[in-house]
Parts: C-alpha cells; structure tokens; sequence
C-alpha cells in the first residue's frame, strides 16, 4: 500500500510542478491585469514619490500615472531641457508640483547629489527606473563602459533603495514601496547585452531577498521584468535579428506601467515577468534550466537570426584596419 501511494506521488510530482510553473508564470499575470489600479497615493499615504529616467518611455508614463492621482514627484534624467519641458506639461494638466533633478546615474558621485537634494522631502514610493544598453561583443567596449552600465541600472537602484530604506525606518513610516524595473534578459541568456543582463539580473535578485526583510517592515518591494517595450532605449544600437523577432511582441510603456500599478503590494507578488516573451522566458528557464537555455539562445542567434554575423563583421573589418 504504502509502495503505491510513494510511487503515485513521484508520478505526480513533475505534473504538480509544471502547473506550479503555469500559475506563477500565466496564471498569477493575468490576475493582475484583470485587477483594478491601485491608488498609490492612498495607500503609502505618499506626497511625493521619486521617478529615475523619467521622461521617456516607462518613465514617462509613470510620473503622468502618479500625477493623475495627485502624487507630487522628484523627476530624475540627465536630460535637463525634456525633463524641464515634460515637469511643466505635468503640473499645468495635473495642478501637482515637481522637483527636477538632471542628474547622470551613471556617474558614482550623482546619487549623492540626488539625496542632499531631497532630505526635506517626505518621499513614499521609489520607482528605480533608469537604465541604459548596448548592444555589443563584450570585448566591444571597454572596462569603463561596463562600470558605467553597473553604475547606473544596478549600483544606482541599490543606493536609492538603501538611503529611503534606512530613512522610512528611522522615521517610523507606516508604508512605502520601491518599484524596480528590471528586463527578461535577467532569465533569458543574451549575448551582446551581457553587462545590461547582468545588471537586470541583480535587480531581480535584489528585490527577490530585499522582499523578505522589507515585509516586515510594511515596504513592498517589486521587480517587474518585460520583455521588448516599445521606448527609444534601442534607437542608436545595431539592428539585430531578434530585435526585429521581439518587435511583434512588444509591449507599450502603457502595458507594463499598468501592471506596476496593479500588483505592487498584492498577491505577494515580488517578481513578476510581463507580456508573452517575458512569460516564455521565465517558463523555459524553470522547465529546460540555464544551461540548455544558453544552448538554445547560442543556436537560435548563430544559426537562424545569423545575429553573430553582425559581430563578426565588426572583427574582421578591425582586423583589417590593423
């Protein structure tokens, strides 16, 4: 008897676990887009909030959300005449005010600026949004570039995420959040952006462990990883094949706002992968694991999109130059 119910149970195990990965990854998303938005406001009791790249893309959407509900907020981007421009559109539709820090994250010294500028400011919500990528061989760019890159899509979030941290606990704030945006490049293996996924990668990772102390504290922690949105993030990189593949995928700043909107603070919701790429990204890596995957992404970019014909053009025509 006992030797049916232990075989039973090991035939079951692997059908539990593939319906255990199907409501975490489809199942839990659509849930969310069927909620309603939260008021974010209301519910951290938030004056102001601080949004990094904030005036383009998801950025973007995300001050025009927040101001929609009446949220005051700090706007960060280092550039200065379309965030002014954009701070002025918002406070004459929405009767909020803004504060505007031009301030480059990819420099060590910048978020230093940026707390010293907004110690009298009672900020509720973080959205760590900033971020940059390149899309070249790893031997491409040089040891500076990559520590710009950590510098402003990993080291930067972490900083802001620490300082309003350790500033809510010592002035007693009943809630708070802090909203990472993160990419399926952090489950997905991508060559030519592998300092951008490395970056991602840690950005999930981060508020996966951060997610455990901050409960208990009353701060939600979120990372939301989408696959391609449509923003100017790839306007000046060179046109791979699967950019073009991922473009009939590609979700709306509008899309992955809504969803930050909706699962902060819900569901126990930590991570969370947004749209059919970033789904599939997180289905195959939990089924096939890493390195099958890094298998399959090699054959895929080498064999059918001939995306490495791109980087070894670029090889040979140093070559020749030297």
């Amino acid at each position: 008897m006992i030797s049916i119910f232990i075989n039973s149970f090991v035939y079951y195990i692997p059908i539990v676990c593939f319906l255990l990965i199907l409501f975490n990854k489809i199942a839990l998303y659509i849930i969310v887009l069927g909620s309603k938005e939260q008021d974010i406001r209301k519910k951290y009791q938030c004056e102001w909030a601080l949004v990094t790249g904030s005036c383009a893309g998801i950025g973007k959407e995300i001050c025009d959300r927040l101001a929609r509900q009446g949220v005051n907020i700090v706007m960060v981007s280092k550039s200065k005449d379309a965030l002014q421009e954009y701070s002025k559109q918002l406070m004459s539709k929405y009767r909020i005010r803004t504060l505007t820090l031009s301030i480059d994250l990819k420099k060590s010294d910048s978020v230093q600026q940026l707390f010293d500028l907004t110690e009298s400011i009672d900020i509720g919500v973080i959205f760590n949004n900033a971020g940059y990528l390149t899309m070249e061989g790893f031997d491409q760019t040089t040891s500076k570039d990559k520590i710009e890159m950590l510098e402003c899509n990993s080291i930067a979030p972490m900083r802001i995420a620490e300082h309003y941290y350790r500033k809510w606990l010592d002035q007693g704030r009943r809630r708070g959040a802090i909203i990472f945006t993160s990419s399926s490049t952090a489950v997905c293996p991508t060559p030519f952006s592998v300092m951008y996924a490395s970056s991602k990668s840690f950005l999930s990772t981060f508020a996966e462990s951060l997610s455990i102390e901050a409960r208990h504290q009353s701060i939600d922690i979120l990372a939301i990883r989408p696959g391609l949105v449509k923003t100017h993030l790839f306007d000046n990189v060179p046109k791979h094949m699967i950019l073009k593949l991922l473009s009939l995928v590609s979700q709306s700043p509008k899309d992955i706002v809504d969803v930050m909107f909706k699962s902060v603070g819900r569901y126990g919701i930590v991570v969370l992968d947004v749209g059919i790429f970033g789904i599939l990204s997180g289905i195959l890596r939990n089924i096939i694991g890493v390195n099958m995957m890094a298998s399959l992404v090699s054959f895929t970019s080498f064999y059918l999109l001939k995306d490495f014909s791109i980087y070894y053009k670029h090889i040979n025509n140093k070559k020749k130059q030297t």
